[in-house]
């Protein structure tokens, strides 16, 4: 029989290691129990308070948690794979290693979570608040993240190839030696970005936003910039062979003779570029 301790107060109960599969915790409260290594496949989380559960190593495959209240859990190493994270609250929540691929996370609270090494291929993240999160070498190749909100995210290394980044709020966003190869970064906000060293082979920077950004020894080419604003990126040593600049911006941005760029240096200096 599927067990149910729906709307019933957990709080700091010790539930680690058990078989919880299929189990119905809707709206339970379950602040600060002892779930980690728990096997809670298919189990029922939507709106359940969880803030500063144990949730270390925890088997949620195909878990419900629509809207649940995560803040602050430890989820490290837990296997979220095609769990529903849609609304949920995991604010400073504790992902590292976790297994997330093909998770649900439209419009999840992550500001500042701990997303390190996190595996997120193919993971919806439409319209997610990352704002602050670390999502260092996180693997996120394919993953959906249009109008997701990055702004100050730490990205570094991170694993973007062929991700949907379509009008995602990236401001100030850590990018150093990130793998964006082929992502649709179309409308994108990467202003004051740090793309050193990323690769951003044949991606689509369609009308991005990349002013002042930190493009130094980046590669780009084949890549789409067309009507991209470029006003004062450093371009230093990066390599845009064969990229697109029609109407693009690119009054300020800085080159050195390290930096292949797909016009001449005449028109770099019409277009009012500035060779360092």
């Amino acid at each position: 029989m599927k067990k149910s301790y729906r709307e019933q107060s957990l709080r700091g109960q010790d539930f680690s290691n058990q078989n919880l599969s299929f189990t119905d915790f809707t709206k339970a409260f379950l602040m600060e129990a002892n779930l980690s290594g728990a096997k809670l496949m298919g189990s029922n989380f939507s709106e359940t308070y969880l803030e500063g559960a144990k949730l270390k190593g925890a088997d949620l495959r195909w878990a419900f948690l629509k809207e649940a209240v995560l803040t602050g859990a430890k989820l490290m190493g837990a296997t979220l794979e095609g769990a529903n994270l849609e609304d949920a609250t995991l604010e400073g929540a504790h992902l590292e290693g976790a297994e997330l691929e093909g998770a649900k996370l439209t419009e999840a609270f992550l500001t500042k979570a701990k997303l390190k090494g996190a595996k997120l291929k193919g993971a919806k993240l439409m319209g997610a608040k990352l704002e602050e999160a670390n999502l260092e070498g996180a693997e996120l190749e394919g993953a959906k993240l249009t109008e997701a909100f990055l702004t100050k995210a730490k990205l570094k290394g991170a694993k973007l190839k062929g991700a949907k980044l379509m009008g995602a709020k990236l401001e100030e966003a850590n990018l150093e030696e990130a793998n964006l190869e082929e992502a649709d970064l179309r409308w994108a906000d990467l202003k004051e970005a740090n793309l050193e060293e990323a690769n951003l082979e044949k991606s689509i920077l369609s009308d991005a936003n990349l002013t002042e950004a930190f493009l130094k020894g980046a590669k780009l080419e084949g890549a789409e910039l067309e009507g991209a604003k470029l006003e004062g990126a450093d371009l230093t040593g990066a390599d845009l062979w064969g990229a697109s600049l029609s109407e693009a911006n690119l009054k300020g941005a800085i080159y050195d003779y390290r930096s292949t760029l797909p016009i001449s240096e005449g028109e770099a200096l019409k277009r009012g570029m500035i060779k360092k």
